[in-house]
């Protein structure tokens, strides 16, 4: 790649950093915007909240289950042949669901479209350590990893409108555009996937992850929970208790999206310049309490607090990914940075899939959302005091890469 031309060089790289990006924000387009049209699905099938939660919570579920394989199989038939199935996943599942009859099978697609879940990170990553230079691969992954809280900013934006316009079967089935456009940018990029397929070595032993690896799971399932429960709710949350329109609490998704892409950036860069990242995901968490507060007294203080909680949710929750993936990759030996991102990425999603069941559940239960966003609290203390557990004064192995 060193000795292809200037011009071309560039083409590639920027055409791969927009198609990385855009694979990191199908998956967030997808599954957030059923949120950011929640009101609608509930009139729809007449959902009880936990109903819709499990709607919410089965993208997640096989993401979850199959992150550790993905992230395996990412190495076997690499990055640009794993984002051009996933986003061949994101079309036909999205027009799916778009003309599901019953919510049963509405549920079966979500679970399908998951899938583009487990596979983002470890295919783009796989895809920019093959083909961007090293010296511009920080920048591509912080521009990558920006595109999730992207999609589902674009999700408030676009498809509460469209739904409120021409019915929810038609804001779900513009969850298309954003693999369209990806599979054209691979195109633009030039780079095809390699001619063979690496065959697993099945002889050889897998070491097991250490304790600051496990230590980072537990941590990755409870910001999971916390973040699925308030991203999954908070439209209706907006529309029960603030007394929003549906519309208008539709863009509390866009409110927390755009704040959390420059989040990314701004978190993950100050990552960079620190030792370790434990001081970091421990903010992070500290302002999400802050944030479910202002939440939780939204109701008698109006919509403004709910506006500026939410804007603090998306400045420090969102921001996990990247402090969380890339201290991910300063505590796993290099040989196993991809099956120890699978595992902790699997903790992040079983979070996310449990919390939003488990939210609308004891909405249900308990006949209002004081005891829900008790538990999103709780989730974010539990995640400050695991990384009580991490050595404080371990040098980073490898500071040079993020996901």
């Amino acid at each position: 790649m060193s000795a292809a031309p200037a011009t071309l060089l560039r083409r590639r790289v920027w055409a791969l950093t927009a198609a990385s990006s855009l694979g990191i924000g199908a998956p967030g387009y997808i599954h957030h915007g059923l949120a950011a049209i929640g009101p609608f699905l509930i009139a729809a099938f007449a959902l009880s909240k936990a109903s819709y939660g499990l709607v919410i919570s089965a993208f997640s579920l096989v993401g979850a289950l199959t992150s550790p394989a993905i992230g395996r199989l990412a190495d076997r038939v690499g990055g640009v042949r794993l984002l051009r199935w996933s986003f061949y996943v994101a079309v036909g599942t999205s027009l799916g669901m778009a003309f599901a009859p019953v919510v049963a099978v509405l549920v079966a697609l979500a679970m399908i479209a998951g899938l583009t879940a487990s596979a983002a990170n470890p295919a783009t990553n796989t895809l920019i350590g093959a083909h961007v230079p090293t010296k511009l691969q920080g920048l591509t992954v912080g521009i990558k990893q920006s595109g999730g809280p992207l999609g589902i900013a674009l999700a408030g934006v676009v498809m509460p409108p469209v739904a409120d316009a021409w019915g929810w079967e038609w804001a779900v089935a513009t969850g298309v555009g954003l693999p369209v456009i990806g599979l054209g940018l691979i195109w633009l990029s030039g780079v095809q996937p390699a001619a063979s397929i690496v065959p697993r070595d099945r002889g050889r032993r897998r070491e097991p992850n250490g304790l600051l690896i496990r230590v980072l799971t537990v941590n990755a399932t409870a910001i999971g929970w916390g973040m699925g429960a308030v991203l999954g709710f908070v439209s209706v949350f907006a529309v029960e208790e603030v007394g929003m329109a549906e519309t208008t609490a539709g863009g509390m998704l866009a409110v927390i999206g755009f704040v959390g892409t420059g989040a990314r950036l701004l978190w993950g860069a100050l990552a960079d310049r620190v030792r370790s990242s434990h001081a970091l995901l421990v903010a992070i968490s500290a302002i999400g309490l802050v944030a479910t507060a202002g939440i939780s007294a939204s109701p008698d203080s109006g919509p403004w607090l709910l506006i500026v909680a939410t804007g603090l949710f998306g400045a420090s929750i969102m921001a996990w990914n990247a402090v969380g993936m890339l201290a991910v990759i300063r505590d796993a030996p290099p040989e196993r940075a991809g099956s120890a991102s699978g595992v902790v990425l699997f903790g992040f999603l079983a979070g996310l899939t449990i919390g939003p069941w488990a939210f609308g559940a004891l909405v249900d239960l308990t006949g209002g959302y004081g005891v829900p966003l008790a538990t999103v609290a709780l989730s974010f203390v539990l995640s400050i005091a695991v990384l009580a557990i991490r050595p404080r004064d371990r040098s980073p192995s490898r500071v040079e890469e993020t996901q």
